[in-house]
């Protein structure tokens, strides 16, 4: 198993990329979970993970793969924080950025080998306003 060291990792800045909440999109969402509608203008808070995942300008199999990863070996997502400084809204475009903050290599007793990737990403608004962030700790089995 050839795992780069955690400091040729961590830190690394990921590509950047854009976002934008359709608002039929958001309402047929809103509708299939039953969620309270909500004022106009306004996306349900759910779309801070869509948005961060599906605008960032590379994969979840890109990031794995700068340490060696495939999405075929089961990657799982561990823990998941979502902060959220303002309010989501439809038909704006986000700039989504992020970075590698973790890497860490773990033995479980049970589990053997595995790492603990964690990646934050942010939303930003098209005025630059802080409007979420997003910190994923993805656990990747290593098979020995």
């Amino acid at each position: 198993m050839n795992i780069p060291p955690t400091d040729q990792l961590v830190g690394t800045e990921l590509p950047s990329g854009e976002f934008r909440i359709r608002t039929e999109e958001n309402d047929r969402f809103v509708a299939a979970v039953h969620a309270d509608p909500l004022p106009d203008g306004f996306a349900h808070p759910v779309y801070v993970y869509a948005a961060t995942q599906r605008g960032i300008g590379i994969s979840l199999g890109g990031i794995f793969a700068q340490i060696g990863f495939t999405m075929e070996e089961g990657p799982m997502l561990g823990a998941c924080t979502i902060t959220i400084s303002q309010p989501l809204r439809v038909e704006i475009i986000y700039h989504v950025s992020g970075k590698v903050v973790g890497l860490e290599h773990k033995v479980g007793a049970s589990t053997g080998p595995f790492d603990l990737m964690t990646v934050q990403e942010q939303l930003t608004a098209p005025d630059g306003t802080p409007t979420a962030e997003i910190t994923n700790v993805y656990v990747l089995p290593r098979r020995c």
